[in-house]
């Protein structure tokens, strides 16, 4: 496949760094294959360094797969970040390779292309801190009770329980009033399909909905707003907004 038709790809050191920055937060593990070798070598991102040309990745505790490494002409690297597949493959000669033995780490040129694969029937993007989306359920045991919105699409979204008010898989909200900026209250119906623990939040929950018998009116106006949002994160992302 040409890049020109890749959708996946990913260029420019900002939008690159800020995905080595999610793995390096949430210490997400890496899984490299030195020259197309059968065994994995999983480890972790310590450090990513768009100015200086650099990332930083832990040493195994195989010395024979930390030689593999150092050998290698080409390194490819995979993880997961929220379900959606990161890879990146980067082409090496001698030179460009350092140990850190003190650090017991490795250097590695900056990757300068990743590809961020989210193989879902919709495209999921993160709400922006500075301008939060909220969804009030109403029928709630304890009474009617708003949430943060984590992520959405147009075939769900992710709420934060900070309070655990929700209590399990299998929940269904209807009349739901979901805020959404520029295009105002939607109507949407849900249905809990996982609930997981913050790692952002204290004691809170991180809630999987899924939209249920959305008109196609209302899929239409999110899968609008996901577009916007989407771009709106990508031009902050090379620092155009």
């Amino acid at each position: 496949m040409s890049t020109t038709e890749d959708p996946y790809r990913i260029t420019g050191s900002l939008p690159i760094n800020a995905i080595l920055q999610q793995l390096i937060k949430n210490k997400l593990l890496l899984r490299l294959r030195a020259d197309n070798h059968p065994e994995a070598i999983i480890t972790t991102l310590l450090e990513a360094n768009p100015k200086q040309g650099v990332i930083s990745i832990g040493l195994s505790a195989n010395s024979r797969a930390n030689q593999r490494l150092l050998n290698a002409q080409t390194i490819a690297i995979d993880s997961i970040i929220d379900d959606i597949s990161i890879e990146f493959s980067i082409n090496l000669s001698p030179d460009q390779v350092h140990v850190n033995q003190q650090q017991q780490s490795l250097s590695l040129p900056f990757p300068e292309v990743v590809r961020r694969i989210q193989r879902r029937e919709y495209f999921r993007v993160e709400t922006l801190v500075s301008n939060p989306v909220f969804c009030e359920i109403p029928d709630l045991a304890s009474g009617p009770a708003k949430f943060p919105v984590k992520n959405i699409s147009a075939g769900g979204l992710a709420l934060i329980d900070r309070e655990q008010l929700i209590e399990h898989v299998g929940q269904q909200f209807e009349h739901c009033v979901l805020e959404l900026d520029g295009i105002g209250n939607l109507i949407v119906n849900l249905s809990v399909v996982r609930i997981d623990s913050s790692s952002e939040h204290e004691k809170s929950h991180v809630i999987a909905c899924q939209f249920t018998q959305p008109k196609a009116s209302t899929t239409v106006m999110l899968q609008n707003y996901v577009n916007r949002l989407q771009r709106l994160i990508n031009a902050r992302q090379r620092g155009l907004d």
